[in-house]
Order: C-alpha cells, then sequence, then structure tokens
C-alpha cells in the first residue's frame, strides 16, 4: 500500500538493551545534581579519605572547636574556587581575612563575603548571629550556582528553635541545588541534621629561633577529627598546621 511504512521487527536482546539505555539516560538526568559531580576536595588527605573523596555535594556538614576552623574553611574554598566552581562564605563575625585566603589559594573572583554581623533585626525580633547566618544561606541557596556555602560564626547558639525549625528547608535546599553547606562554629548547632561533623582540639604551638638565640611563637598545631559520619567510619584524626 502506497505511503504506508514497513516496520521491521527487532530481536528481544536489542528491545532490552534499548530500554536499558533510555532509562539510564532518564535516571541520569533526573538524579541530584550532588550525585553527579564529584567530592569537593579538602586538601587533607586523611580528611578526603574518610569522607570518600571530600566534602559530599548536596549535604550540611559541620566543623566545631577551637582553633582551625577558618584554616579548614579556606583550604575547601581554596580548592573549589581553584577548579572553578562558585562560592559564597557567610561571616557572622566579621572574621574573614581577604588577603589571608588569597596567600592560601582561594580566588576571590570567584567568592562573594556576605557579611551578616551588622544585619537588621526584623521588627519584634532580637538579633540572632544564626538565625540570620541562615537566612542568607537560605537566600543564597535559592539564587542557585554555589558549590560551597561556608557558614562561620563564633557566637551561635545550639538549641535556638528558630533554627532547629529551618534546619529541615536547608537540608532539602542544599540537597536540591547539589550545594555543601559547611558550618563552622564553636559547637554543634546542627546536630543530626549534619551528615559530618568534624572537630578541630588545639595543639602544640610552634616555636622558631630568631637572630640573636630568641625563640619566637610562629603558630599551632591543631588536630581535625571525623567524630561523627554518615559516610563512613568517624575517627579519623589529621594534624593541621597553623602560621601566624
Amino acid at each position: 500500500m502506497k505511503g504506508s511504512a514497513q516496520l521491521r521487527p527487532e530481536s528481544s536482546s536489542d528491545v532490552v538493551a534499548e530500554l536499558r539505555r533510555a532509562l539510564a539516560e532518564r535516571t541520569k538526568a533526573q538524579a541530584p545534581a550532588s550525585q553527579q559531580r564529584a567530592p569537593l576536595s579538602t586538601q587533607l588527605s586523611v580528611i578526603d579519605a574518610a569522607l570518600q573523596g571530600g566534602l559530599p555535594r548536596g549535604r550540611v556538614l559541620e566543623i566545631v572547636g577551637g582553633a582551625g576552623k577558618m584554616a579548614f574553611a579556606l583550604l575547601a574554598l581554596a580548592a573549589a574556587t581553584q577548579r572553578g566552581e562558585l562560592c559564597a562564605f557567610v561571616d557572622a563575625d566579621d572574621a574573614l581575612d581577604v588577603q589571608t585566603a588569597a596567600r592560601v589559594g582561594v580566588v576571590l573572583e570567584r567568592l562573594l563575603w556576605v557579611r551578616t554581623s551588622e544585619a537588621t533585626p526584623e521588627p519584634g525580633q532580637k538579633s540572632s548571629p544564626l538565625r540570620d547566618g541562615m537566612k542568607a544561606v537560605d537566600l543564597l541557596l535559592g539564587a542557585g550556582g554555589f558549590a560551597l556555602v561556608i557558614l562561620y560564626g563564633t557566637r551561635f547558639a545550639r538549641g535556638s528553635a528558630v533554627a532547629t525549625t529551618a534546619w529541615p528547608r536547608l537540608v532539602q535546599r542544599c540537597e536540591k541545588a547539589g550545594t555543601t553547606l559547611l558550618v563552622a562554629a564553636q559547637q554543634p548547632v546542627a546536630g543530626s541534621f549534619a551528615a559530618v561533623t568534624l572537630e578541630c582540639a588545639a595543639g602544640e604551638p610552634v616555636w622558631e629561633r630568631a637572630p640573636g638565640g630568641r625563640m619566637v611563637l610562629n603558630g599551632q598545631r591543631t588536630t581535625i577529627e571525623v567524630t561523627r559520619s554518615r559516610l563512613g567510619p568517624p575517627g579519623e584524626i589529621e594534624e593541621l598546621p597553623l602560621r601566624r
């Protein structure tokens, strides 16, 4: 019959192979961005290995304790920005030193610095560093395009009712955007909403001999330990030297 197309039968194996290919492409297209991209390196081999390659995409993590949080954050930012990733630093303490950041390798052109220390509280609410910081993070996740967001503050209060209700939303938004959120604080504030908790512990001071036989304090050794992790067994520790 003119104008009609002839269909050639295919073997069942060909049909199954085609279905598998189509299903694989569809699954890849629908997979969260966090599952399609490699983890973000911390430049610390032991920590990266413990986290199965680095900071996982689309997850909330936190690093707590004393000295070492800023150094760890800058290492992660340097690795990410050097790979061409766009990052953000939400600063509740006005603590970021851009000259130090540049010196350790952070590409400043790919870093958005958000300072919330001077944020004006909403009518009827008291100022809360953690709430202001989380609000800024929420806006960044809504804008999209950030591989790594650091939320940094030493005055974050644990157990805030507002923060507790906001964490589930941030966890979902991180997963959807494929953005890694690293919270740096004195004590755990994300709790069970964090996939990983790292802890800094101060170590021995580093002294160097100066002219005239004097000894000059030139830094401090600190350790970073994986104290809690959903990615693998905790307990891995790495030393991080801090220089003045």
